[in-house]
């Protein structure tokens, strides 16, 4: 709907017409929350539907390094929320429960946690947190919500904060960014703050309201695919599994 309104508008107002890749705009909220970031810097894209590691050349040149093979984070955080009765959506509830509980109390798996490999998989966590709960539940026996919500968002920020900061050397980036809508997780936030500080890393993250979805992000990398010339026809169509562009 919002592509057909846009060709709509372009045609009749006779204005050019930019086709955003919506990861991408997450990526660009930085540089209105911080006008003083330029590339080449590295990102990590966590939302709902997406987990990504990108190195960012140019305000038009990205790279890839690696991505989910299976959940999303923010999809983990949704599911998880939602099994224990909370409301969609799930992370901020997860997140204001975490503060509360004990990120020690229950021991979740990692995966994928190789040196150098940058792809993630939270699917295998997602079904330990469930069959914590399902065993609990089946055993008649109470759990602590706080503290399932602590050591599941500890697991994740780990996995996160650790991938990130191996990518960063590898790739000799010195400033990072996060962007999507888990990028505004408190314990997120806190965690890459205190291991970009360790390393000596600049560190970058969008204001909350620009965090989750808008169009401000959507219009920030309009102009500089605008700048560049990189304009779309009107057979320009939605595509769900866009890969992030590279050149």
């Amino acid at each position: 709907v919002g592509v057909a309104a846009a060709k709509a508008i372009s045609f009749a107002a006779d204005k050019p017409l930019v086709g955003v890749n919506h990861m991408e705009g997450h990526i660009f909220a930085n540089f209105l929350s911080h006008p003083d970031l330029e590339p080449p810097f590295l990102a990590l894209v966590v939302s709902g539907g997406h987990t990504q590691l990108v190195q960012i050349n140019g305000y038009n040149s990205f790279k890839l390094m690696g991505q989910t093979r299976d959940d999303a984070a923010g999809e983990a955080f949704d599911k998880i929320a939602r099994v224990m009765g909370y409301p969609y959506p799930g992370g901020p509830q997860i997140d204001k429960l975490a503060k509360e509980g004990d990120p020690d109390a229950i021991a979740f798996p990692k995966a994928l946690h190789e040196k150098h490999n940058f792809e993630f998989s939270f699917s295998g966590l997602k079904s330990a947190v469930l069959n914590y709960l399902h065993t609990q539940e089946q055993r008649g026996q109470s759990y602590n919500a706080a503290d399932v919500a602590a050591s599941f968002q500890k697991t994740v920020v780990e996995t996160l904060v650790e991938k990130t900061m191996d990518a960063a050397a590898y790739c000799g980036a010195r400033k990072i960014a996060v962007a999507g809508g888990v990028s505004a997780n408190s314990g997120l936030a806190a965690a890459m703050s205190a291991a970009c500080a360790d390393k000596g890393y600049a560190f970058y993250r969008p204001e909350p309201i620009l965090c989750t979805d808008n169009g401000a992000m959507i219009g920030c990398r309009a102009y500089y695919m605008a700048l560049d010339g990189r304009f779309a026809d009107l057979t320009l169509n939605a595509k769900p599994a866009l890969p992030i562009t590279s050149d």
